[in-house]
């Protein structure tokens, strides 16, 4: 017997060699749905009569409805994809094939067109559409359970109470950095600039590392959570489903006004011939058929000037920081207060938060 036969006897009966070999097997075909699943989500080759729209998670009820009224309109498939703003915003800058984006701020529609990837999105995207390619506008309002309703009027009643109040984590939800931002504004027009009172101002808040719907459903199932921060929208769905009396619905004094925007993903449109298309689309959510998907979805179309309930005062980012570029750096960015804050934050509780 040659020394590679005794090798192989010897290998047959070895346990651990055949354990090895089966977590091979398990890892080789763990690879091959990953390749696969990551060929269907990037895909170039789509057929030019399907268009993809990525789109903040809380439209879903919207798009729903824009992408059937659509298709019986023009006979071209439109398939939206929804998850957090910000995670949409990063998948398309990373090479996803959509044809058309929707996010939560023009900061993130700004940021792609500034990408080193040249093309992601046309630098002049605002003049593309109408009322600077915002179809539709909403804000920020607390989702209350009725137990903390009359201690909710406005955002300084979340600070120095015992209140647990949740909102979508500001690096994944589009929703949730707006929210954080009227938040931060509240924090420091009452407490100044000191971070450690900050901190402590914005302690009782929970951030769900989740897009809006998603928080919702979290939120819902949590008795211990008081409010949420949400889309005035989901906040709407949630309160006129009769099987929900516990909840309220709850304007703040001060309204943030949410205006999010449309935008062309030329490089990819150009790739696949698909760009009259994609733009035909998106002209379609400022046309008067749209209208009437974006009031029911609870949104309200940007030819309507109210926003909120009676006597709220609807601002927006720019008026409270000036610009978005400087909100995001303050707040936002990679040494903003909300970073600062989960790094104090898991200090704090010795690195497992």
């Amino acid at each position: 017997m040659s020394w590679l036969d005794q090798i192989k006897r010897i290998a047959v009966n070895l346990p651990e060699l055949k354990k090895f070999h089966l977590r091979s097997a398990e890892c080789f075909l763990a690879a091959l749905l990953l390749l696969v699943g990551l060929a269907f989500w990037f895909w170039p080759a789509r057929p030019p009569d399907v268009l993809l729209n990525v789109a903040f998670d809380a439209s879903q009820p919207l798009f729903e409805q824009v992408d059937a009224a659509w298709q019986k309109r023009s006979g071209t498939s439109a398939d939206s994809r929804h998850a957090g703003s910000v995670q949409q915003s990063k998948a398309l800058a990373k090479g996803l094939a959509a044809d058309t984006i929707c996010v939560a701020s023009p900061w993130e529609l700004d940021s792609l067109a500034q990408n080193g990837r040249t093309g992601l999105v046309a630098a002049d995207w605002r003049e593309q559409f109408p009322a600077q390619a915002s179809p539709f506008h909403s804000t920020v309002v607390f989702l209350v359970r009725k137990t903390a309703e009359g201690r909710l009027k406005d955002w300084s009643d979340l600070f120095g109470s015992d209140l647990r109040f949740a909102l979508p984590a500001p690096d994944v939800s589009g929703g949730g950095q707006y929210a954080y931002l009227a938040l931060a504004r509240s924090a420091e027009q009452r407490f100044g600039g000191n971070e450690w009172i900050f901190s402590a101002a914005l302690d009782g808040a929970v951030f769900l590392p989740y897009g809006a719907r998603r928080c919702t459903k979290a939120f819902l199932l949590d008795p211990n959570l008081d409010a949420l921060l949400t889309w005035e929208s989901e906040a709407l769905r949630v309160v006129q489903d009769p099987n929900n009396e516990e909840f309220a619905l709850v304007y703040t004094k001060t309204l943030i006004r949410i205006d999010p925007v449309v935008a062309i993903a030329e490089a990819q449109t150009k790739q696949r011939g698909t760009r009259d298309s994609a733009e035909n689309y998106l002209h379609f959510l400022f046309s008067e058929e749209a209208r009437k998907y974006i009031e029911a979805a609870g949104f309200r179309p940007n030819r309507t000037e109210s926003v909120g309930a009676p006597g709220s005062e609807a601002v927006p980012i720019e008026t409270l920081f000036g610009n978005w570029p400087d909100a995001r750096e303050r707040h936002l960015g990679a040494n903003g207060t909300y970073h600062r804050l989960m790094a104090y934050r898991k200090a704090r509780t010795g690195g497992s938060e």
